[in-house]
């Protein structure tokens, strides 16, 4: 009894510690429910990658034209697959507004392929290594595949308001 006791207490200070984190991080104008879905990081034994998970560079506030379900929906159409390094991950930002959604960090960069769903009324381009590759319309899905990219980019180009899904995946 008394070892379950101590248990109960351990998991208390560990709930108690992560909300006060949660509100300190608030104040400072941080938030941790930006991206309503976690998103996953694969790495390989040469390559450490950062997804951001859907954090806009943008300073503007911008709050998503989608319900929950509808972005659990399209999250769900780019599951992740056996091959996947990043995501899938939502991409929400005001027009310029900008997500590196992909970087290596250390060792080799291996070949990717980056598939972005688009779901709102402006159109958004894909970069890849700070170079233009792609722009996804309004509504489309498309995938693009590169020679080992060190970093991948989403940008809002059209409109007051960009969101989509991503998933990146080894070629």
């Amino acid at each position: 009894m008394r070892g379950s006791g101590t248990l109960f207490v351990a998991i208390g200070a560990a709930v108690s510690a992560g909300l006060l984190v949660e509100i300190a991080a608030s104040a400072a104008g941080f938030g941790f429910s930006i991206s309503p879905t976690p998103t996953s990081t694969t790495t390989s034994p040469s390559t450490t990658t950062s997804p951001t998970g859907g954090l806009s560079t943008n300073p503007v506030t911008v709050a998503s034209s989608l319900t929950r379900e509808e972005l659990n929906q399209a999250l769900q159409t780019l599951a992740g697959s056996g091959k996947a390094l990043g995501g899938p991950g939502n991409f929400l930002a005001g027009p310029d507004g900008n997500n590196r959604i992909y970087q290596v960090l250390t060792g080799m960069a291996v070949n990717a392929c980056v598939t972005v769903r688009n779901l709102s009324q402006g159109q958004i381009r894909v970069s890849v290594n700070d170079s233009v590759s792609s722009d996804v319309n309004v509504g489309e899905t498309a995938t693009t595949c590169h020679a080992q990219p060190i970093a991948i980019d989403l940008r809002c180009r059209q409109g007051t308001l960009c969101e989509a899904v991503w998933r990146v995946d080894r070629q």
